[in-house]
């Protein structure tokens, strides 16, 4: 099964490229979302999960991309660590996960599970980005220099509209996962060739 997900946060690392276990440079998870597929692309699981606060507010800057208000955060979010237990069982049933810019969410989230107490080693999965795979659809688009897609510009990219609820963890995880099934098509189709 593959597991696509993503993170809505507070904001930015401090440096993009530090370790999970660095907790301090990495934002908070404000939402967390995700679907689990089979193969094939059969939805078993999806959630889109608000987190509540506790010890941190979501900064304007951050509210102003995703829409997510501190005040909504705090009347209708879980506790981080009832949200990780839940991802996590849906992390063990997968042999893939995939996110756009999967390193930032695989980060982010890994470190949520080291402030929490809760182990990390289920993150060490095969991954797969769909916005590295945008470079490739890109350079074949364009005939020139790779540059990544953003999700919502591969999205249009592949099905020739946008889709709904950008920027929200749940949405921008399906959203992953369309992209996916259509980049693996493409690429096992260039291998017929």
């Amino acid at each position: 099964m593959y597991l696509f997900f993503d993170t809505e946060t507070t904001g930015l690392p401090k440096k993009k490229h530090a370790s999970m276990h660095r907790v301090a440079n990495w934002p908070r998870i404000v939402e967390l979302g995700w679907v689990l597929t089979d193969t094939k692309g059969t939805v078993i699981e999806e959630a889109g999960l608000l987190v509540r606060p506790d010890g941190f507010s979501v900064p304007a800057e951050s509210t102003a991309i995703h829409g997510i208000t501190t005040e909504q955060a705090t009347e209708q979010g879980s506790a981080i660590s009832e949200v990780l237990a839940r991802f996590l069982l849906a992390l063990e049933q997968s042999e893939l996960i995939c996110g756009h810019q999967v390193s930032f969410d695989h980060r982010v989230v890994g470190a949520e599970l080291i402030r929490a107490g809760m182990p990390v080693d289920q993150l060490d999965k095969p991954r797969f980005c769909t916005m590295e795979a945008s470079k490739t659809l890109n350079r074949s688009a364009t005939g020139h220099s790779p540059h990544p897609l953003s999700l919502s510009a591969l999205y249009l990219h592949l099905f020739d509209e946008p889709f709904a609820g950008a920027h929200r963890a749940l949405a921008d995880a399906k959203a992953c996962a369309a992209c996916f099934f259509v980049i693996r098509d493409l690429q096992n189709s260039e291998e017929d060739i």
